[in-house]
């Protein structure tokens, strides 16, 4: 599997090389984007409310879900900054939100829970619900 990054999607995991998320090559031009050095420093400090999908490779529904998340990605780039994370490869963030079913999406926006909700969902349904959090 390879890995691709845009500048409104980061996937925080581990690649099967073993080679953390932050030093992958990436086709983003990182000249002008810096990454905070946890998650609590991005979801605290970015100026764009911040979508995060929690998932595991083998939960059929977070794979299921998975082009919606790279739809609404596209949809709000620029207003919406969408990051993955892997509940298997990132046990402590998952306690630390209290994630206790996949998929989970919330939204942060400096540091506040603005959305938080359990399953999958339709395009649309995740779309009304992203529109009323971060209006």
């Amino acid at each position: 599997m390879s890995y691709r990054r845009t500048p409104s999607r980061i996937t925080i995991s581990i690649n099967r090389r073993g080679m953390p998320w932050h030093k992958r090559p990436t086709t983003m031009d990182t000249s002008t984007a810096t990454l905070p050095r946890s998650f609590n420093d991005l979801i605290t400090q970015s100026e764009t409310p911040v979508l995060v999908d929690f998932w595991a490779a083998w939960c059929g529904p977070c794979r299921t879900l998975a082009p919606t998340i790279e739809q609404i990605a596209r949809d709000y780039k620029g207003k919406l900054l969408v990051v993955k994370i892997n509940v298997d490869e990132k046990p402590q963030v998952s306690a630390q939100y209290n994630i206790r079913s996949i998929p989970t999406i919330m939204i942060f926006h400096r540091g506040k829970t603005l959305m938080r909700q359990e399953g999958a969902l339709s395009y649309e349904t995740l779309k009304q619900m992203i529109d009323r959090s971060i209006v």
